[in-house]
């Protein structure tokens, strides 16, 4: 295969200002119009489990991308096709990461509009990221690419 072209890459807007702006907006939101109390174990539990699953995606992120060349970045080219770790679980576990860290952090703090905003973050990113970078991708490493979208799934 040959070296990536370094002026290709997705070009996709960066999916941390995505999540960090919808969760913001979550903030912003509760501020104004709060929902209620959410009970201490949807708390403490809930919020607690959805951001331990999405540090544990994070760090399988981490690790295939410290196996590989790789770019995190939308803006560069992609040297590597990431098939392992989190990458055999989800095409996506660093926005699959992100959006569970949204909604865990939103419970944690007892804010179901923040919680909620999790949802069109990720929304967000499939249509103006995703289908970017897997456009891309394809055109990029071709059959390989093709092969591996239809073993793993978008999302999980």
């Amino acid at each position: 295969m040959a070296p990536p072209d370094p002026h290709d890459s997705p070009r996709a807007f960066p999916p941390p200002l995505i999540y960090g702006g919808c969760f913001l907006l979550g903030l912003g939101l509760e501020r104004l119009w709060p929902l209620g109390e959410l009970p201490e174990a949807v708390r403490h539990w809930g919020g607690g489990a959805l951001v331990l699953v999405s540090l544990a995606l994070a760090a399988g992120l981490l690790w295939g991308f410290r196996r590989q060349p790789a770019s995190l970045s939308t803006r560069r080219p992609a040297r590597a096709l990431l098939t392992e770790g989190a990458f055999a679980l989800s095409r996506n576990p660093g926005y699959l990461s992100m959006t569970l860290l949204c909604a865990g952090l939103g419970l944690w703090l007892g804010s179901p509009w923040t919680a909620g905003m999790a949802l069109p973050a990720a929304v967000l990113t499939d249509r103006f990221v995703i289908r970017r970078e897997e456009a891309y991708l394809e055109r990029r490493f071709g059959e390989d690419y093709r092969r591996y979208r239809a073993r793993v799934r978008r999302w999980v």
